[in-house]
């Protein structure tokens, strides 16, 4: 029994080693000329007999099915959540770039253009009355006005002119405005449904 059991724990230990490097060495049993049975990867002595075994490089390799249909599903599956998930992401993303772009155009249009200024009559402040200062001034203060001669010799107050952002100046920045408040509420719609529609 002694001598079965170690020549049992000896073929177990040597295939455990031969299954590991079964494709890279070939594995020899030995027998010696008292009956016992060794396995190595080395050949023996003259006094041992050799049996050299031979290995299926294929053992143990498990091999995917090929055009697995339950794979592919899978594969289309995850492809087309994931291809959903970077659409919704994208949307949100060319969201936000037309918010700041739209942001941008309104900071940079609050100035009027010089074909939106329009000269404004600039009315005497006290009835054309010098004030404390001794000074005849215009449009609440915001203009000096002088005293000219006519070409008659008689004498007027002149205030100048003063110009003023024109009806088309009004219209562009509240279009600027309304474009900023539009692209806000697109960037929010985009969020939500990424928020309720992507996958994880």
């Amino acid at each position: 029994m002694t001598r079965y059991l170690r020549i049992t724990f000896v073929a177990l230990s040597a295939f455990a080693c031969a299954l590991t490097h079964a494709q890279s060495q070939t594995l020899y049993k030995q027998v010696d000329k008292d009956g016992n049975v060794t396995y190595t990867n080395q050949p023996s002595d003259k006094e041992s007999k050799d049996i050299r075994l031979e290995f299926d490089k294929e053992l143990n390799v498990t091999k995917s099915i090929p055009g697995s249909k339950a794979g592919s599903a899978l594969d289309t599956r995850v492809k087309q959540r994931e291809a959903l998930r970077d659409k919704l992401r994208a949307n949100v993303e060319q969201a936000r770039a037309k918010l700041l772009a739209a942001q941008a155009a309104l900071v940079h249009g609050k100035d009027p253009r010089d074909d939106e200024w329009q000269p404004t009559v600039s009315n005497l402040d006290n009835s054309g009355k010098p004030n404390a200062k001794g000074k005849i001034t215009g449009r609440g203060g915001k203009v000096e006005c002088s005293k000219v001669t006519n070409p008659d010799g008689t004498q007027r107050i002149f205030c100048p002119a003063v110009s003023v952002p024109n009806e088309g100046y009004s219209n562009r920045v509240n279009d600027l405005e309304e474009a900023v408040a539009a692209a806000e509420r697109e960037l929010r719609v985009a969020e939500q449904f990424y928020r309720r529609n992507a996958p994880d």
